[in-house]
């Protein structure tokens, strides 16, 4: 339990109040008795009486206390605390994206849901808990500031309404996170459906997800088309998100009219395309003629409805005439013609031209226009003279050229195809107008260009069709309608079609005038009564069909559709949330179980309401007095004091309206404003000393996100920008919201906004509803950046795709607002290819390089431009890569130069495209790793590769799909120290054997050389008294806890260092090792005898294998070691050699070896030292290197296998033991299935392989003549190309502002499976990210771009631990946007406009308007039970002092006037026969009564005295007791 306020204790000193009234004050009361023999025992009965036995029975005092308690407690605000704490501040953070529209329960949506939780909640809240309500989709929406008032509060939640906007909570996050910064109690609760990182935030998350067994199908796409014989075929594309088989009726309509209608059957999860009845050409015109739309709507009911229906507009062509004068073009004719709505007509010559017929284009081929006819639009082929027609140069030739290579890059006209080129046998080169822009190129000059002039479309081609082969492209039919349809712009729509939340805009036309009014589905309409060249539609938050009216000269109607997201048709049963970067799933589906605090004001009012009317019948029975003001005053308190608790419990609040204005300041800090920051930071700075004394300021400071430089405050604190932003992006939107957050509800609200306006992230036209609910006054500051004289690279393309050795074609774009010469430079990668000297004109230009790539995989071009005028260089530089395909190359490493000759022959008749290098040779950087699809490790020791190989090996594979394969020998496995390496990682194989047998243990003993001549220097400037010592210690590394190893060291004597001994304390022995110190002389024979007999000392159950390694680099005279080499036989004790250096006794050593029945090496030391003691582990135990005869079995079928011939494999003669992992595959194994022979598996992406056995012919001798091991080996290695099936996968990567936006679509995906981005940033460090699904079979997810330049994404989908399928990509990072200077934006200025706002030129006077304020409200629940509380204690004073106020009137008056003798004699108690006054301890005795003339009275009288006097006695109690009220 807790309380909200403490002062109201105070009000306790009103109980010693009221128990003083009931000790110092006795009432006079006037009581009749029965006999006055009585009086002297109820006298001595008082006198006997103290003050606290007064106290016994005085059932009213402890009830008017009790009700003084329990205000003063109501007071104190009490309450209950549940899970979560006490917060001073509450943030509602609601979903309102397409899903939450989902069913929730029986006949709810999870929106309604979410309001309820909310509204219960908020009615828990303490009276004086500040609230702030966010919702939010794709944007978020402030509704309520730090309010505590309850009622509007609750008002706002109920009118939430419904969106189809996708998106998620994170929205409604973004514009809570810096609004927290100021509160250091809060608590922000969020309700949605659906995944969400809340950061750092104090927030917890309650999960509307959709019912178990909840089935919802939506319709995502609807579209039809014309074949050859003009019959139309209409298809929608349907998806089951549910986890349940659906079946359901779709039905199609071609206006309003009911065309078709299929029944359709989805197993969960299943995507369909379905395919109506087919129509001809004439009846869907004729259908959808008054309509211009087509309709398909799901009939079953399922978990969200609003995904049921979508629609295809359908543009009503308009007829069109053309005019073609030509003396003949057939191709151009063809062309023109393949639109049932244009109509061609010819003519050869322009005089046979009817001045008198309106046409809509006239082609001029060949041909020199002279005037205009009418309003016409005109293509001009092959102009080759200058064209003027009045006053207007519409061709101006500048040079002529010949067989020329044309480009047609990616523009308006040829926005569905990609850049093409085309050739010209001769031609004509323009200068290019100021009011066109160009669409074909030769080198860097203009050849084709189109434009507007005067409201015409102008469009000029340079070459004569017949003499270039464009008209046999398939792009020159798209090129000429694409012309056609530039005259069609005015009326049309920004996008063909919607989703919800876009913004929409309808072009008029250049300067046109209209009145459109807007109709959403629902039907409400929004008038703009004076659109001026386009018009701006902002609420699309539903789908659905809207339509608009436009009134020009005449009156049209238009409709455009919104189409509900597929993200939000999802069915989701879990929520996962990741909070401080761990991700939990959410279970909690109502907030009342989690939060809140549970307020007992109401029931402490009820409980005094309560005790007042027991109070009440109590006083009302023991009290019968006659005091008329008494009664009156009683009365009129009790009424008072149960209206005011009434009002106190019912929360009755007053409402007040504030006379204060709180202004934001919004300070763009991008980079296109950077110029002006100082300037605009100073002007707050001075006006911010301006600030009335009753407002209070605040500033917010905005890129691409938005942070609070300072919360909203009456004193000044502004001094600089400080904190981090995005400044690479201008998101004005994300500003807004922001300032939005500082505001109370009750104050004037006022935003200055200071900025370029040139947005290029967020729409700022957003705001204008929240803007104008919040009554926002808004004054806009905008300053134009654009510098002076700036040159910029505006777009580079290169193919996507290109052959090695083909020559392909790069076309640069720079844009300046400035005439200047340049330097333009293209790089491939780091190598610079082209440079050229170029002029820059005002407006676009356009250049173009050819070059050629001979090798495979990506490459990436950078262009760079040297201008002699300019301003900023951060935009003198573009990025854009190709890939270069061609035959996969393996990679094979051979272990030793040459040794692999006899496999290059058998991977030559396999037909493998590949390189061959040594090991120390072998990439080490993840790009030339990449270079290949597969690697192949012949027997290659693993210390002889390179650092960087074993860096990145992993990652190739894992991440980018590489193969791996590696092949046996004795350098390779576990001879090739692959043992807890990044090889044992990645191969199926590990390298340790393990089995169902325990293998034998092994006892080990190293017996070291550490004479005088063992401190020589060696290779590396070691001595090989410190090879030695690593090389030991590398042997004890690869020797198991179960073995037993001894070291000892000798010169002319010897030392234990550890004496044979269980290897439980591997540091222990290696610290030994390391600690022998060099000696004097050689003498082998005492140490090794030693050695021995130790050994023999080994019982066989402790170690099978025993085993001694002798090293020294010196001679001995001694030569009598056969009898120890004899006894060393007998007991199974073998012996291996190592002769270090040139001066060793190689023959002896050689000798002991042989006799000894171990192996010999010869070395300089260094680092083949440790090789040769990690080898002695695995050789001495007889298990790692088995030579042997045998047939491989074949033991799991394998795609390696198909193109093989029966017969099976022929004997191999020895192998490399291995164990195979877990979840490997053995293709192949031993003739006992002991040990693998080819394994394979998969890691991450890619597949590796252990093939066990050599390809050198001494283990494969039999395969040299195999008609099927060029077969095998193509198939092994296409196993580990991961050579994949693509079709139906598209990934695209694009950058969306400081950030990329990766897409993945793939028809095959289901429910379960996850799709995962892993990329290289520009440092070259590798990043993973998850993709999330916003449809049945389409993911995206973003990276982070922080440099210009090329980054690498490999998009793979998995299930569980299986790869399903990956896709390599690369993604360009340019220079920020907020360099292009190209583009004009008046979203800003459309804002101003619908929010009434202004434009300012300085922040002077910028605080002189008075915004206008809403009511607030005041809960008056706390200053009603303060004033109940005192008069309660009056009431009690004037019960218990009757007296104090009449006598009070007296003294006052001083006058015995009529008019007081009146008032007194009211007021006065009467006095009563009978009666006794008791004042303290004085008993007034009454006076003697006049005998009574009645008989009958006085009769009575007697009887009465002769009452029982145990019942007198009790009476005068009561009559004592009645005295003390």
């Amino acid at each position: 339990m807790g309380f909200e306020h403490l002062w109201p204790l105070l009000f306790l000193a009103f109980v010693p109040g009221i128990v003083l009234l009931y000790l110092l004050k006795q009432k006079v009361q006037t009581k009749k008795v029965p006999a006055l023999n009585l009086w002297q025992e109820a006298f001595e009965s008082v006198q006997a009486s103290t003050p606290w036995e007064k106290f016994r029975n005085h059932l009213l005092m402890y009830l008017q206390i009790a009700v003084l308690l329990l205000l003063v407690f109501a007071m104190l605000m009490p309450y209950i605390k549940r899970k979560g704490g006490e917060t001073d501040h509450i943030v509602l953070c609601i979903d309102t994206s397409g899903s939450m529209n989902g069913r929730y329960k029986q006949d709810s949506t999870k929106l309604e849901e979410a309001k309820k939780q909310a509204l219960t909640y908020v009615d828990q809240l303490d009276p004086g808990t500040k609230v702030t309500v966010v919702t939010g989709a794709q944007t978020a929406q402030l509704l309520v500031t730090d309010s505590t008032d309850t009622g509007s509060i609750k008002k706002t939640i109920r009118g939430i309404g419904e969106t189809d906007i996708a998106g998620s909570l994170e929205a409604s996050l973004q514009i809570v996170t810096p609004l927290v910064k100021q509160w250091h109690n809060y608590k922000v609760i969020g309700f949605t459906d659906s995944d969400a990182d809340v950061g750092k935030l104090n927030a917890d998350i309650i999960a509307l997800t959709d019912q178990e067994g909840t089935t919802n199908a939506g319709l995502s796409w609807l579209s039809h088309q014309m074949d050859a014989e003009h019959k139309i075929t209409t298809q929608a594309g349907i998806t089951n998100y549910g986890e349940k088989n659906f079946e359901t009726d779709v039905e199609l309509y071609l206006g309003d009219t009911l065309f078709d209608a299929q029944t359709v059957s989805l197993k969960a999860g299943q995507s369909k395309t379905i395919t109506f009845h087919t129509t001809t050409n004439s009846h869907f015109r004729k259908l959808t003629a008054s309509k211009g739309y087509l309709k398909a709507h799901i009939v079953a009911e399922d978990g969200n409805s609003h995904d049921n229906t979508v629609y295809e507009m359908i543009e009503r062509q308009k007829k069109k005439t053309v005019l073609l004068v030509s003396k003949q073009n057939s191709f151009m004719e063809r062309a023109l013609s393949l639109e049932d709505s244009i109509t061609v007509e010819q003519t050869t010559r322009t005089k046979n031209i009817n001045p008198d017929k309106a046409y809509d284009f006239i082609v001029y081929d060949g041909v020199m226009p002279t005037k205009w006819y009418h309003n016409e639009n005109v293509i001009l082929l092959a102009p080759s003279d200058k064209v003027v027609i009045g006053k207007q140069t519409l061709v101006r030739k500048v040079q002529t050229f010949k067989n020329g290579s044309i480009t047609f890059p990616q523009s308006n006209i040829t926005q569905d195809l990609e850049a093409f080129t085309v050739s010209a046998a001769k031609g004509f080169r323009y200068a290019l107008p100021s009011w066109a822009y160009s669409f074909a190129g030769e080198g860097n000059q203009c050849v084709g260009y189109l434009g507007k002039l005067q409201d015409r479309v102008v469009a000029v081609l340079g070459f004569d069709l017949h003499n270039s082969d464009l008209p046999l492209q398939m792009e020159f039919p798209v090129l000429v309608q694409g012309i056609l349809a530039q005259a069609e712009q005015t009326m049309s729509f920004d996008a063909a079609s919607y989703e919800p939340g876009d913004t929409v805009t309808l072009q008029l036309g250049s300067g046109k005038r209209a009145s459109i009014r807007w109709q959403d589905p629902a039907g409400q309409t929004v008038a703009d009564q004076n659109a001026q060249g386009q018009a701006v539609y902002t609420d699309t938050r539903m789908a659905g069909l809207y339509h608009m009216t436009v009134t020009d000269t005449k009156r049209s109607t238009k409709y455009f559709a919104v189409t509900f997201p597929e993200k939000e048709s999802k069915c989701t049963n879990r929520v996962h949330i990741t909070q401080n970067g761990r991700k939990q799933t959410v279970t909690t589906e109502n907030v009342s179980k989690l939060y809140g605090k549970r307020m007992l004001v109401r029931p402490l009012i009820l409980i005094v309401l309560l005790l007042l009317c027991v109070e009440w019948i109590v006083y009302r029975r023991r009290t019968n007095s006659t005091n008329r003001f008494n009664k009156v005053s009683t009365i009129a308190c009790r009424i008072l004091l149960f209206a005011g608790l009434t009002a106190a419990f019912i929360g009755i609040s007053m409402s007040h309206i504030s006379d204060s204005t709180t202004t934001v300041f919004v300070v763009d800090v991008s980079q296109s404003f950077a110029g002006k920051r100082s300037e605009m930071v100073q002007q707050i700075r001075d006006e911010l000393k301006k600030l009335p004394s009753k407002d209070r300021a605040g500033v917010v400071a905005f890129g691409g996100d938005a942070n609070v430089e300072q919360f909203v405050s009456d004193t000044v604190k502004f001094t600089e920008l400080n904190s981090v932003r995005v400044e690479t992006e201008t998101n004005i939107e994300k500003g807004l919201q922001t300032a939005m957050s500082l505001f109370s509800d009750s104050d004037g609200k006022r935003i200055v906004l200071l900025t370029d306006g040139r947005q290029n992230s967020g729409d700022v036209r957003k705001m204008s509803s929240s803007l104008q609910a919040g009554n926002v006054e808004l004054q806009v500051l905008q300053q134009d950046c654009t510098p002076d004289k700036e040159v910029w690279l505006s777009d580079m393309t290169v193919p996507e795709q290109i052959t090695p050795g083909e020559r392909f074609t790069v076309e640069i774009e720079v844009t300046g607002n400035v005439a200047t010469n340049a330097v333009l430079q293209l790089y491939n990668d780091t190598k610079l290819r082209r440079q050229e000297h170029v002029t820059i004109q005002k407006g676009t230009n356009h250049f173009t390089f050819q070059d050629q790539r001979k090798q495979t995989g990506f490459t990436n071009y950078r262009a760079v431009i040297v201008p002699e005028k300019d301003t900023i260089q951060a935009n003198n530089e573009y990025v854009a890569y190709t890939k270069a395909t061609e035959q996969k190359k393996v990679l094979l490493i051979e272990g030793k130069s040459g040794e692999s000759k006899q496999f290059q022959k058998v991977l030559q008749a396999a037909g493998i495209n590949y390189d061959v290098v040594t090991p120390s040779f072998a990439p080490d950087t993840l790009k030339k790793m990449r270079e290949y699809s597969s690697i192949l490790l012949e027997n290659v020791y693993a210390d002889d590769l390179k650092s960087g190989f074993m860096d990145h090996i992993t990652t190739y594979v894992k991440d980018y799909a590489g193969g791996l394969i590696a092949i046996g020998g004795d350098q390779s496995f576990a001879l090739g120290a692959y043992r807890d390496t990044a090889l044992e990682k990645v191969l199926p194989v590990n390298m340790e054997i393990k089995g169902d047998k325990d293998s034998p243990k092994l006892a080990m003993t190293l017996v070291i050389d550490h004479s005088g001549s063992m401190t020589d220097a060696s290779d590396g400037g070691k001595s090989k008294l410190e090879y030695a010592k690593e090389a030991a210690a590398a042997a004890v590394n690869n020797l198991r806890s179960t073995d037993i190893v001894g070291i000892e060291s000798f010169d002319d004597g010897y030392h234990w260092q550890v004496k044979p001994i269980r290897l439980t304390d591997r540091d222990d022995v290696l610290s030994k090792i390391y600690g022998i110190k060099d000696g004097g002389g050689t003498s082998i024979y005492p140490a090794l005898k030693e050695a021995y007999e130790q050994m023999t000392k080994v019982s066989t159950n402790d170690a099978q294998i025993k085993h001694i390694v002798l090293l020294t680099d010196g001679q001995d005279t001694y030569h009598g070691y056969d009898d120890l080499l004899k006894d060393m036989n007998d007991n199974k004790i073998t012996l291996s050699t190592v002769a270090v250096g040139s001066d060793a006794d190689v023959n002896i050593l050689r000798t002991l070896a042989d006799k000894g029945k171990g192996r010999f090496y010869q070395t300089n030391a260094g680092t083949g030292l440790s090789r040769i003691f990690a080898q002695e582990v695995f050789l001495s135990q007889g298990e790692y290197l088995v030579n042997k005869t045998f047939t491989p079995v074949i033991t799991a079928n394998s795609d390696i296998l198909e193109q093989l011939r029966e017969g099976g494999f022929p004997e191999m003669l020895g192998y490399v033991g291995t164990t195979l992992k877990s979840n490997a595959t053995a293709v192949l194994m031993d003739d006992k299935k002991e040990s693998p022979i080819l394994a394979t598996w998969q890691y991450g992406l890619g597949t590796t392989a252990a093939f066990t056995t050599d390809v050198v012919n001494e283990w494969t001798a039999n395969y040299a003549q195999w008609e099927d091991y060029p077969a095998f080996w193509r198939g092994l290695i296409n196993q580990t190309i991961g050579e994949q099936n693509h079709q139906g996968i598209t990934v695209t990567a694009r950058q969306e502002g400081s950030a990329g936006l990766i897409e993945y679509t793939n028809a095959k995906v289901s429910g379960d499976d996850q799709v995962t981005a892993v990329y290289d940033d520009a440092d070259g460090k590798t990043n993973t990210v998850t993709l999330h699904s916003v449809s049945g079979s389409r993911y995206e997810g973003e990276i982070p771009l922080s440099d210009v330049g090329v980054y690498q994404i490999n998009v793979r989908r998995s299930n569980g631990k299986k790869i399903l399928d990956n896709t390599n990509t690369q993604l360009t990072m340019q220079y920020s946007a907020e360099y292009r200077y190209d583009t004009t934006d008046t979203a800003l200025n459309e804002l101003i406009a619908s929010v009434s706002g202004r434009s300012i030129n300085s922040l002077e006077g910028c605080f002189d308007t008075t915004p206008q304020r809403n009511a607030a409200k005041r809960d008056l629940t706390l200053y009603l039970l303060m004033a109940m509380t005192i008069l309660w204690f009056l009431d009690i004073w004037n019960r218990r002092m009757p007296d104090l106020l009449p006598t009070a009137l007296r003294r006052l008056g001083n006058l015995r006037s009529k008019a007081v003798d009146t008032i007194l004699s009211a007021v006065d108690t009467p006095q009563e026969e009978s009666a006794v006054k008791t004042k303290q301890k004085k008993i007034t005795r009454p006076k003697k009564q006049k005998k009574q003339k009645k008989p009958k009275q006085q009769k009575q009288q007697a009887s009465q005295a002769m009452l029982d006097i145990s019942s007198l006695k009790k009476g005068l109690q009561d009559m004592y007791d009645d005295t003390q009220k």
